[in-house]
């Protein structure tokens, strides 16, 4: 997204966070898709895990970019996944923004004190973690200097927002898990496939966008 002013958008998009925010029908459009005799066993009578993640507005150029995070191999269902910086809260953190802003500064280096929340999107659950995740919207006002964590984070991606509303990049294919399959929407950032939870949190970010 190319902008004549980022501050103008950004008090635009301020403003339009503190209103109604689409959630699940904005969700709906990159929600994965059951296969034909495939499902996924529900754990909704188990109360969700919290988490939080930071989706982190800079501009360079005129155009307007928010991190991506390639997560490292490890024994979990978020293995080697692309995803907002994020994660559960800890003991410290006072409130889910919080774990937000600590955790994206634990996996890219970004202080806290130079990101300012502007808002928040729509929580979202995630069946196959069985986490209740809270999307916080910061921004940076100068250009950042990212350090990954080199345990957690494979490398860091920078999507511009003039990506996340173009259907070219959006695109379908069939997922397999030992017992259950998917057709799931997603975004292809260079060969990369941004999908489930994150392409979701994105899908609601756009039709946010639409309306500035």
């Amino acid at each position: 997204m190319e902008i004549h002013s980022f501050s103008g958008f950004i008090e635009k998009l301020k403003i339009r966070l503190s209103e109604r925010l689409p959630g699940t029908s904005a969700h709906a459009q990159m929600m994965p898709r059951p296969m034909h005799g495939s499902g996924v066993v529900s754990r909704l009578k188990e109360y969700p895990r919290q988490g939080a993640v930071m989706l982190l507005l800079y501009e360079q150029n005129g155009i307007v970019y928010f991190p991506l995070i390639k997560r490292a191999s490890y024994k979990g269902v978020h293995s080697g996944q692309i995803s907002l910086p994020g994660g559960k809260p800890e003991k410290g953190d006072a409130h889910l923004i919080a774990t937000a802003l600590r955790e994206t500064e634990e996996e890219i280096g970004i202080s806290p004190q130079k990101i300012q929340v502007i808002g928040q999107l729509s929580n979202i659950y995630i069946s196959a973690s069985h986490f209740n995740v809270q999307p916080v919207v910061g921004v940076l006002h100068h250009m950042p200097r990212f350090i990954p964590n080199q345990r957690e984070v494979v490398d860091i991606l920078h999507m511009p927002l003039s990506l996340i509303s173009d259907k070219d990049y959006q695109k379908e294919m069939e997922m397999s898990f030992p017992s259950y399959g998917f057709i799931s929407p997603y975004y292809d950032l260079n060969g990369e496939v941004v999908w489930g939870a994150t392409a979701m949190i994105i899908s609601e970010f756009s039709l946010i966008l639409s309306d500035i």
